[in-house]
């Protein structure tokens, strides 16, 4: 099993990508019926898609993974053109097949490193990109690359692992056990860091918003089958919350966080 606790002093991206390298491969054969299925998205599809204009003709999804995020934004946007970057071919070619399974044309799978990407300025209409920044060794220049490529008035969307989430506590405590971390290294955001970095780039942070504020809990399942339970019933609290609260609980505690920001 490809796994190791790093650090962000002796992390490289050799490092990262034979982990991720490895997520894919088991992810190469997987149906596409389970492929919207995982409850992140499940929880987060709709909240990142409110963000996102309806007029968008062009839509970036910067390290894309299997393609899941992308492939339902083209879905949703038919007449937008969307294009799913990665750095590793094995991601690509699970969302290639995912796609065309689907029928879905209106999408472009491209291999790019995010920080060194090869599109010109201002090139897109919304730039997303999920839970990617967490697992670089240093995420400002990737930030300012998806900022450079962002057209002037179009929207940046970044997430990250929340800091204030009890994702963080289990985190902690895999390495309190010297037991490896299943992606190897990810760092945590607060909303305030994710706001410095926008800023540091030049960009201004329009909207903040997170989701799934139990699932920190709910996926420590693997240990006892109550933290299912309770992760079951805490999602549904915040869920009726968060109605009256203008999603406060999920902006503050999500198990991601985001930030919506233009140039």
């Amino acid at each position: 099993k490809l796994t190791f606790m790093a650090t962000s002093e002796n992390l490289t991206q050799a490092e990262i990508n034979k982990v991720w390298s490895a997520v894919w491969k088991k992810d190469t054969h997987a149906d596409t019926y389970a492929f919207f299925k995982h409850r992140l998205f499940i929880e987060g599809y709709y909240v990142f898609k409110r963000h996102i204009p309806r007029d968008a003709k062009t839509i970036l999804d910067v390290g894309g993974g299997s393609g899941r995020y992308g492939i339902a934004l083209a879905r949703d946007f038919p007449n937008s053109e969307v294009r799913i970057t990665d750095i590793l071919p094995e991601s690509l070619t699970v969302g290639r097949r995912i796609s065309k399974s689907l029928g879905v044309s209106n999408v472009k799978f491209e291999q790019e490193d995010v920080n060194a990407l090869s599109y010109p300025d201002n090139s897109f209409d919304v730039v997303f990109c999920d839970v990617v920044i967490q697992h670089l060794p240093e995420s400002t220049m990737a930030i300012c690359e998806m900022l450079r490529v962002l057209r002037p008035g179009g929207r940046l969307i970044v997430s990250a692992a929340n800091y204030w989430n009890f994702h963080t506590f289990g985190k902690f405590m895999l390495r309190l056990t010297d037991r490896p971390y299943s992606y190897g290294y990810e760092k945590s955001y607060s909303s305030k860091n994710l706001v410095a970095l926008i800023h540091e780039c030049g960009g201004q942070v329009i909207g903040r918003d997170g989701f799934y504020v139990a699932y920190g809990i709910f996926r420590l399942r693997y240990i006892h089958p109550a933290f299912a339970i309770v992760g079951k019933m805490l999602n549904r609290l915040i869920t009726y919350a968060d109605r009256f609260t203008d999603r406060w609980f999920s902006r503050h505690f999500g198990f991601e966080i985001f930030c919506v920001a233009s140039k």
